[in-house]
Order: C-alpha cells, then structure tokens, then sequence
C-alpha cells in the first residue's frame, strides 16, 4: 500500500444497491487508486455488499441504527460512538457519508474526532417541521456538503453558513458501458426472447425499486389505458424492493384485473440494466416524490431512450420537457398515458428524443468529470485539514 493515498471512510446504512448506493459503487470503483484508499462502513450483508464485493473493495460492518424510526429525537447519538469505534480503528483521512441520513453519526462522529468529512445530498430533501432540525443540524457538522442536483442545493441555500460550503457535483455515468447498442434491432430480438416477449415489442420500461413512491401503480394505470390500443405494447418494471416494502403483489393484482397480466412483465434486482435498456423503447420513471438526479434516467438516455419524468426533485435538470422526453405532473395518469401515446405512435419522435438525450448525457454526465470534482474535493478537505485553516 502506498502510504501517500489518501484513505477515504465512505459510510452507508442501505444495504440494499438502489440508485444511491449504485452511486456509491461508482465512487469507489473509479477512484484514481495510485491516489486514494476507498474503505466502506457498511451495516450487514445485502447487494450492496455483494456489489462491494465484486468490485474488490475492502469493507467493514458495524451496526449503526439502533431504531426503525431514524429520525426519532436524539436516536442518531447511539449511532455516533460505534462510527467513532471504526474511524478510531481505520484512521482515515476523510470520511464521507453517502445520504444524509447516515451522516447523522458518521458527520458528528467524525467532527467529535477532528477528522474533516462531507455528505452526499441524493435526494431532494424539503423538510418537514418535526426534522427540520436535525436535518439541518446534521448539515452543518460536515465540512463540505454535495447535492447531485441543483434544486437539492437551492433547498438549503437559506441558510448562511449551509451555503457557504455546499456545491453541486451532478451524477455521471460510465458511458462505455451506458451505450446503444450497434446491432441494436438484432439484439433486441434475442433479449425480447429472453424475458418471454414477441420480438417485435414495444418496451416501456422503469427501472425503480418497486415502492410505492416510485409510482409504479399509476404507470401500470396509464398503460392499462394504451394497452387495447398498442397491442404490441409491453410495461417491463425492474427493481426489487426494500423489506416490507413491496408493492408488487399490488402491481400484479392490478395487471391481472385489467386483463394485461401477460404483457407486464417484473424482475427482481438486476445488476446489470444495459441490456434492458437496449431493449427499451421509452424510458419511464414516475416518483411521487424523494428524487434527487435520478440515476436510471440518466442511464436511459445514454442508451439513448426517449424519457418521460415526473417533476420531482431534481428531474427537469435532466428532462427537457419536448427536447428529449416529456416531464410531467406528479400522479397524473391521464397525462402519463397521452406522452406515452404520443411516443408509441411515432417512431421518428422516439428517435429523435432519444438521439437529443444521449446527446445531453455525454455532454454532462461522464463520469469521469464527476470523479475529477470528487476526487478535487477530498483533495482540498485534506490540504485545509493538514493546513488548520
């Protein structure tokens, strides 16, 4: 081991690999290594392990939340000694906490030690009045904050000293590997096949945990009023879910009632998506609400998929609402179902929308300039802490 690198504690308390935690993945995967010493602070086994795992990324396990409720008043203090307990063990140079809510231990213990560290901002957090403290709190303890999307940093930016040190790094992607295909149409085909469609299928697809807040009930609802209409038309929903969270028992319910059981079609956790999306038409991601720089819209349009959004969050810094996709109202299935029409019927405006999205992704979403801001940041934490400014 070089003794020169900068060790990095990044902290997470999913275990499971959503969009977040795929950030994270990207993180460590793609830090310079001659540079930094990645280590993860993980609270048990799960994908997200499995992910680490696969990666060769060394890790640790310490159980953080000692309550279902994690932002009851006050329960963030249990979590603070045992992050203390591994930084103490680890000795890193910087610690960073992948959301927010993590960083209610990792940022304190972190502060309590003199150790400078940052938090991720992931979603778009507007919080209500009973944790407007302790979020905001929580904030102020880390040494620099990141929002992946400019409307997460415009929440906060009320506040003088919350300001003065968040900055906006936006999502990036490995567009190597987030590509369309050359022999798309042939390969289409073949993956059609796979997941038990006709070869020339429609695809609409959303890849979302399969959470009620993720929307996957109005999208089938939409589609189940196109179904009669596009009888090639197929609704294909990639996730999983967290424990006690599922909600595609409900989705499947839904599909049988409406007579189109045969043509939804559900996954569990798929690593690996750009198959899927290759064999996608229109890309789809219809949350409630708790978006941040959604990942799989990204990712959508770098296969080069039309896209079609709900506002939240920070979805309309990537959906230019008839440039390449269509943003929409929240739980609007009527509106939902005609910009999905609207695509099913012309593939000349599928194209086109999708070739103006890749065009965006690989204008503003390499990963590689999201590791250069990154790896910028924990080089001036570290120059600032050596220095006692």
């Amino acid at each position: 081991m070089n003794p020169q690198r900068i060790k990095i504690l990044f902290v997470e308390t999913y275990r499971h690999a959503a969009g977040g935690q795929r950030g994270l993945l990207d993180l460590v995967q793609h830090l310079d290594k001659t540079r930094f010493d990645p280590v993860v602070l993980i609270q048990g086994p799960g994908n997200l392990k499995e992910g680490l795992d696969q990666r060769r990324v060394r890790h640790v396990r310490k159980r953080l939340e000692p309550f279902k409720n994690r932002w009851l008043p006050f329960s963030w203090m249990l979590g603070v000694f045992p992050v203390m307990q591994v930084l103490r063990d680890e000795k890193p140079d910087i610690v960073h906490s992948n959301h927010l809510y993590v960083g209610r231990y990792s940022g304190r213990a972190a502060q309590r030690l003199g150790i400078p560290s940052l938090v991720t901002l992931r979603l778009v957090h507007e919080p209500e009045i009973f944790d407007r403290y302790n979020r905001w709190e929580t904030l102020r303890c880390h040494s620099c904050i990141v929002s992946n999307s400019d409307r997460g940093r415009e929440v906060f930016e009320s506040d003088p000293e919350i300001k003065a040190k968040i900055i906006t790094i936006k999502n990036g992607m490995d567009l190597e590997r987030f590509s369309p295909w050359g022999d798309r149409d042939a390969r289409k085909r073949e993956v059609a096949r796979k997941y038990g469609m006709p070869e020339d299928a429609l695809v609409i697809t959303q890849i979302a945990s399969m959470v009620p807040q993720k929307g996957n009930e109005d999208l089938l609802k939409a589609f189940s009023l196109l179904a009669k209409k596009y009888p090639r038309a197929h609704l294909m929903l990639v996730g999983g879910a967290f424990a006690g969270t599922d909600n595609s028992p409900t989705i499947t319910q839904m599909a049988e009632a409406a007579g189109i059981a045969h043509r939804v079609h559900m996954t569990n956790y798929v690593w690996d998506v750009v198959e899927l999306l290759n064999l996608t038409d229109i890309s789809v991601l219809a949350s409630r609400d708790r978006e941040g720089l959604p990942r799989s819209i990204i990712e959508a349009m770098a296969c080069a998929n039309p896209v079609v959004g709900t506002d939240v969050g920070g979805m309309r810094e990537l959906i230019r609402d008839g440039e390449n996709g269509f943003l929409i109202s929240t739980r609007n299935t009527a509106l939902l179902a005609d910009r999905l029409d609207m695509l099913l019927a012309d593939e000349t405006l599928r194209h086109k929308l999708g070739t103006k999205g890749l065009e965006i992704a690989r204008e503003n979403h390499d990963i590689r300039g999201m590791m250069r801001s990154y790896e910028k940041v924990y080089l001036s934490l570290v120059e600032e802490s050596r220095s006692g400014t």
